[in-house]
């Protein structure tokens, strides 16, 4: 029904502040923000008490208490409490993932709801139905010194903090990964002359400390390294 077209009888207008604004607009065919606007024009007051139907009662935990709350013309608390009596889970979208579940409380909520794709009252839900406290900053000076001079994993697990937590503040100061080893001006000069791997192996370590290290200082791989042979000339063709 188009708002040009609703007739207000004196019927309508004594249900105003009585029910829901959303059970007189479903009953009326018309959106929610029609009948706010009749009410607030009246100066009538939005009813104090939900009208739980069998149609909303149906609804919770399927959505989020916001949405369903607005959609009722009442508060989020009331839409919570009733679902927590009828002993109903908040709902979570699914990407609860047990890698998700084990950040929460071991990073800001902001920062693990960006990770999710979600917003952060989501995560906030979550972690609250689970009965996990906020997190709680653990970087102390001590541990920022820590960081780059031992691997993000091992600091992550002395802290009880998500690897990500660590990756992200180190980057957050610009400090470079941990790498086994020393990098003297004679190491740095093979970086892109020699592929990754042959020099990780005459080092004794992973590969994957050598790569990070020619991609932090911008060198392109080594022509062998990425299956090229030396004084091989290409054709035009390729």
């Amino acid at each position: 029904m188009s708002r040009h077209t609703v007739k207000w009888t004196k019927k309508l207008v004594a249900r105003l502040g009585r029910e829901p604004d959303a059970d007189i607009a479903t009953s009326m065919g018309v959106v929610v923000s029609t009948v706010q606007k009749k009410r607030n024009e009246l100066g009538i007051p939005k009813c104090s008490a939900a009208k739980w139907t069998p149609k909303l009662l149906a609804k919770l935990g399927k959505e989020p208490d916001v949405d369903l709350a607005r959609s009722m013309g009442v508060t989020p608390a009331t839409v919570g409490a009733k679902r927590r009596e009828l002993g109903i889970p908040i709902f979570s979208p699914d990407r609860w993932t047990p890698e998700f579940l084990a950040r929460l409380g071991k990073e800001p909520d902001s920062t693990l709801a960006k990770s999710m794709g979600v917003g952060q009252s989501t995560v906030y839900a979550k972690r609250t139905e689970l009965g996990i406290p906020a997190y709680k900053s653990r970087w102390t000076p001590e541990a920022l010194a820590r960081l780059g001079k031992e691997s993000d994993g091992s600091l992550a697990a002395s802290m009880g903090v998500s690897v990500q937590a660590v990756n992200a503040m180190r980057h957050k100061l610009g400090i470079p990964i941990f790498s086994p080893v020393e990098w003297t001006p004679e190491l740095l000069a093979r970086l892109g002359k020699e592929p990754d791997g042959a020099i990780a192996k005459s080092l004794g370590v992973d590969r994957g400390f050598v790569t990070a290290k020619r991609r932090e200082l911008g060198i392109p791989s080594s022509a062998l390294g990425a299956g090229i042979k030396v004084g091989t000339r290409m054709s035009a063709c390729g």
